[in-house]
């Protein structure tokens, strides 16, 4: 499915556009409420939307990803 989440830490890295799905700027019920139907609207889309989100996770935040960040950034640290 695709993401429905508030702007915090990692949502910019996994939703870069609209179309892996919305970053919400608060989760005040009435934006959950907005930001939810706006996704509906696109129901057509919603499966292709979801399997960008998992193919971006699945590629940019495995642990080799994470293990090689954290080297390269030792690596320019020195």
């Amino acid at each position: 499915c695709p993401a429905l989440v508030t702007d915090v830490g990692g949502a910019r890295e996994l939703i870069p556009d609209a179309s892996f799905g919305r970053i919400m700027p608060d989760a005040c019920p009435e934006t959950i409420v907005r930001e939810f139907l706006a996704l509906a609207a696109r129901a057509g889309e919603l499966p292709a939307m979801g399997e960008r989100c998992r193919a971006r996770a699945e590629q940019l935040f495995t642990w080799d990803a994470t293990a090689a960040a954290v080297e390269r950034a030792c690596v320019e640290d020195k």
